[in-house]
This record gives C-alpha cells, structure tokens and sequence, in this order.
C-alpha cells in the first residue's frame, strides 16, 4: 500500500511540473523552458548550441522555469519520494532534482538516424523548440522522472554505481509528463530507443530518440 502511495505522489509531482511547462509555454510565445534562453539568437554560436544539447537536464533547477514556479533546489517538488538523498542528508543538490525536461530543443532529423555515419556526426544541431512543434503531444514527454530511484536495490553514496537509476535500467515505471497535459508511469521497453550520438554531453535518455523530440517517446 506505501509502494502504490508513493508512485501515486511521484506522478503527481511530474504532473504538476508537466502542468507548469506547458503553462510556461503559453506564456512565452510557445518556448519551452531551455538552460540558456529560449530564443533563437540564443542559437548562433557553436558553443550556445552545445548548451542546448548539453543542460535541459538542469533546465528544473537551474533555468527559466525555476523563476515562473518559484521550485528552488531542495524543493519537495522537484524530488522522488523514495529520493535516497533526501533521506540520507547527501549534500549533492543537483540529485535532489529527479524529474528533467526533454524538449528544451530539438534535432534535424536526419541526425536521428540511427544509420547516420559518425563522420555526420554533430552536436551543433539543436534548434529552439516550440510546443507546437511536437508533432505526438500524447506521446512527447515533456517532462519524465530522470533519476528512478523505485526499485532500485543500491544504496546512494557519491561513488556507487547508479546506472540502475537511469530509465534506460531501471526495472521501475518512469513517471513521465506528456505534452498533451496527462502523465503516467512506464517501463522502460515502453520507450523508444535512446539514440546516443555525442558521448561528450550529459546523456539524454528521452531527448535523443530515432523521432526527436518533434516526435514519439513512447512506442
């Protein structure tokens, strides 16, 4: 009965920031939230463009979204309930944040083949996305629970391994928020593939999908 109350309480977290990035989005002329600004001129310099690809994952506790809901770091809201580092007093702030946004920006799709040779490799591809430009609303998540600490038998210290809290691993559903304004909890085989093409930036497990984000993350 504990298990089902805190996946309920997980999902409902990811919805209300679900909730509050689409709100964002109605605000400002259909930006997501993005680390570095939601313009496009924020997009003219290689080095603004690897930030694109690089910080959605802060995008919670770091970017714009922060100032429009007031979520500062440490906040319940951004935090599991079975978040380990909560409960153990880790000083890691950005682990107390266990949701991401995954359509801060989005890729040509021809970067998106998975048979694209790693001569055309890129990670100067990224372009300011617009809700409007997710192509699935049902099946875009705009927000999902980055760090699944459900049914993960480890215990969190600053040199474990925490591969299995990665939703690619995880053998727990994934609370996401879709861009069609509902949420609900996953497994990972329920996702499309992650396609990895540029080791040298944080990895984005929803993000970089045979679709992009201007399509399904949910098969």
């Amino acid at each position: 009965m504990r298990k089902r109350a805190v996946l309920l309480t997980c999902l409902t977290r990811c919805n209300s920031l679900g909730q509050a990035t689409i709100s964002y989005c109605t605000d400002n002329r259909g930006f997501f939230p993005a680390m570095f600004g939601d313009l496009p001129a924020q997009l003219n310099s290689p080095e603004a463009r690897k930030n694109y690809l690089a910080y959605p994952p802060y995008a919670l506790h770091l970017g714009p979204l922060v100032l429009y809901t007031g979520a500062v770091p440490g906040n319940r809201a951004l935090s599991c309930p079975d978040n380990q580092v909560l409960k153990f007093g880790i000083d890691d702030a950005w682990r107390k944040v266990d949701f991401s946004m995954s359509a801060a920006m989005y890729l040509e799709s021809a970067y998106l083949n998975p048979d694209l040779p790693q001569s055309h490799w890129s990670p100067y591809r990224a372009k300011s996305q617009q809700i409007d430009d997710v192509f699935f609303p049902s099946e875009k998540a705009g927000v999902f629970e980055q760090s699944v600490w459900h049914g993960w038998k480890g215990v969190y210290s600053p040199t474990v391994d925490i591969t299995g809290l990665q939703p690619r691993w995880t053998t727990a559903r994934i609370s996401i928020a879709l861009c069609d304004g509902h949420a609900e909890q996953l497994f990972s085989d329920e996702l499309a593939p992650a396609v990895n093409r540029q080791p040298s930036v944080l990895y984005q497990e929803l993000d970089l999908t045979p679709w992009g984000v201007r399509g399904r993350d949910r098969k």
